[in-house]
């Protein structure tokens, strides 16, 4: 590296940046420590769909070129960035599905806007239709007889087609004027009625909500204490008590996820929340053998030959039915309708006692596809929604992935755990779900915290896609790839609930043996500890 001149300004690190995209970033930090991958995205102000470009620009372009600035201060950044980028992961998700909501609420403002706007002008035109109306009319009651008929015919909003000398009454109006204006007489003297009140959104955290949340915190079981001393549900209590829409923390339900749950934690106590989750079992080796054939294929022909073999083995026989699927389907998966689950029913009809007052049972959370088992009693294992296509900008999808599918898998694992006698019995199992759109999946699941009896975490994978060109091959291998570790990690949740109901059963039997005999030995020895306090000897 040559040395600047005597004499010579170096050149600020700044400028040495320049050929890189929006280089102005650079200018608006004062030193090179301040760059990092998230101010360089918000600096973009980048649209949701940007999210390939700039990732793609930062780690092809903006990286390379700090890496091989002739300024040290710069170039030694590296090692730091590419760890930042490595580690907060989370973070960066975060970023951009704050970016989508924002989009979505952006384009919702518009709609309405759009459709207050035509409301106004239907009423304008309305209004203006009553007036000709009116005004024709008193025009014809009041003018003279000539001028009454040339105008008649002349104006076209009163033209009736009958003679001079009929007199129009009322019954003559168009039906729509008439009731048009008949229900605009009546607005301001009947009283709205409760169906046409504007509804509070569903997202809304309301002060029953709040009530609620303030009774179950309560009511809360054993507490998960970190290592620093923080207890993390009173973090969510607090922080959920402030907020004025609805969020998963006020399920106790810790989104590993969201960035404004990150926030609520130091990074010390984030990195011990995210730790220690439960392992997904692999699939059986027949299926992983199964799935490496198709890495091979090349051309057409070559995924024909493959699958004219159906394979014996069950999951494998799932991978070959998968890629049959036609290329004009809108999506490989099938789903009937929905059914409602019995966990997010129980839970909702918890308090119910009578049926006084004639108040009927709350259904539950309708779920478009749920893995029950058929023999009874009923249970829940796993829980899918599904839309026609993928769109994470869409209200479904944001809704359905931050509020109503973790709400369900976790009304599932609360059940199952209740069943068996604590959270400790489940610890290390994951309820597991699917959002399914198109032909594309993503894979959630739900576990207890690593201690306590109340928090549970949310676990959100990245979304593939089962796509049916043969470039796209290796997509489809990572699809599959998440639906076979959506059936292990439920299969294992399935065992390990059998196993723990079979000791949750063999414990309350011990617990009924101790409780009798207790009770048949408990005035034998009152007996015998009276006989010792009064000084008599027991017969030999």
């Amino acid at each position: 590296m040559s040395r600047p001149q005597k004499g010579v300004k170096p050149m600020a690190w700044q400028k040495l940046l320049a050929h890189v995209p929006n280089a102005a970033y650079f200018e608006s930090l004062k030193n090179p420590a301040s760059i990092n991958h998230l101010g360089y995205f918000r600096f973009c102000t980048p649209l949701s769909s940007m999210k390939a470009n700039l990732t793609q620009t930062w780690l092809s372009e903006v990286l390379p070129a700090i890496q091989n600035c002739e300024r040290g201060s710069v170039s030694q950044e590296l090692t730091r960035l590419r760890a930042e980028w490595t580690r907060d992961v989370g973070l960066t998700e975060a970023f951009w599905q704050e970016l989508q909501v924002k989009e979505v609420e952006q384009r919702e403002n518009i709609i309405d806007q759009e459709q207050t706007l035509n409301l106004k002008e239907n009423a304008t035109a309305q209004l203006g239709a009553v007036y000709e109306y009116y005004t024709g009319k008193a025009r014809d009651k009041f003018a003279p007889p000539l001028e009454k008929d040339s105008e008649r015919h002349s104006h076209p909003s009163i033209t009736t087609g009958q003679p001079a000398d009929v007199k129009r009454d009322d019954h003559d109006r168009p039906d729509d004027i008439s009731q048009d204006s008949e229900c605009d007489a009546q607005d301001s003297n009947i009283e709205r009625s409760p169906s046409t009140k504007k509804r509070k959104s569903s997202t809304q955290f309301t002060d029953d909500r709040r009530k609620s949340l303030q009774r179950r915190y309560s009511s809360l079981g054993e507490k998960w204490t970190l290592k620093s001393g923080t207890v993390v549900e009173d973090i969510l209590y607090e922080a959920g008590k402030q907020m004025k829409d609805f969020h998963p923390i006020h399920s106790f339900m810790l989104d590993l996820s969201d960035e404004i749950t990150q926030g609520l934690f130091s990074k010390e106590d984030w990195i011990e929340i995210c730790s220690n989750l439960p392992d997904v079992p692999p699939y059986p080796k027949e299926a992983s053998d199964y799935m490496d054939r198709f890495e091979c294929v090349e051309t057409l022909k070559d995924l024909q030959d493959l699958l004219e073999i159906r394979p014996r083995h069950l999951e494998s026989q799932l991978i070959h039915e998968l890629y049959l699927y036609e290329s004009d389907d809108p999506s490989p998966f099938n789903v009937a309708g929905e059914i409602t689950g019995h966990d997010s029913s129980a839970r909702r009809n918890n308090d119910r006692e009578s049926t006084c007052g004639n108040e009927r049972k709350r259904m539950g959370v309708r779920a478009d596809l749920v893995w029950r088992t058929v023999t009874l009693p009923e249970t829940d294992w796993a829980i899918a929604e599904a839309a026609k296509v993928w769109s994470p900008q869409d209200n479904k999808y944001i809704s359905e992935s931050k509020f109503k599918l973790p709400r369900q898998l976790h009304d599932v694992l609360v059940g199952r755990t209740m069943e068996v006698g604590g959270a400790n019995e489940l610890r290390d199992v994951l309820v597991s779900g699917l959002i399914i759109g198109g032909p594309c999946i993503q894979r959630v699941g739900v576990c207890w915290g690593a201690a306590g009896d109340n928090v549970t975490r949310l676990i959100k994978l990245e979304p593939t896609r089962l796509d049916a060109k043969i470039r796209h091959l290796s997509t489809s291998l990572l699809a599959i790839h998440e639906l076979l570790c959506f059936r292990t990690s439920t299969i294992q949740l399935i065992s390990q609930y059998e196993l723990a109901a079979k000791r949750h059963a063999d414990q309350k039997k011990q617990d009924r043996g101790r409780s009798l005999t207790s009770a048949l030995l408990g005035p034998r020895v009152l007996t015998r500890a009276s006989q010792k306090s009064k000084g008599i000897k027991e017969p030999s």
